[in-house]
């Protein structure tokens, strides 16, 4: 999102809702060398998301639903 922003601002950008999936559905992550529970791996995205937003990375929610309001 942020580099949609950044360098293509004309773009229109649409949230598309997935497959609902079982929470307690293994999943495979990393590059197929994780394997977990769904449910088991939410505090890492977590993490993962506030890791990367604190660099810079990624932009805020505020700033995505904004965008989302305003397109």
């Amino acid at each position: 999102m942020r580099v949609a922003l950044d360098k293509y601002s004309e773009l229109k950008i649409y949230s598309l809702q997935g497959d609902a999936l079982t929470w307690n559905e293994q999943a495979i992550l990393s590059q197929s060398v994780l394997t977990a529970n769904r449910r088991e791996l939410i505090a890492a995205e977590f993490s993962r998301i506030e890791k990367y937003s604190h660099k810079g990375d990624l932009i805020s929610f505020e700033a995505v639903i904004k965008y989302l309001n305003d397109r």
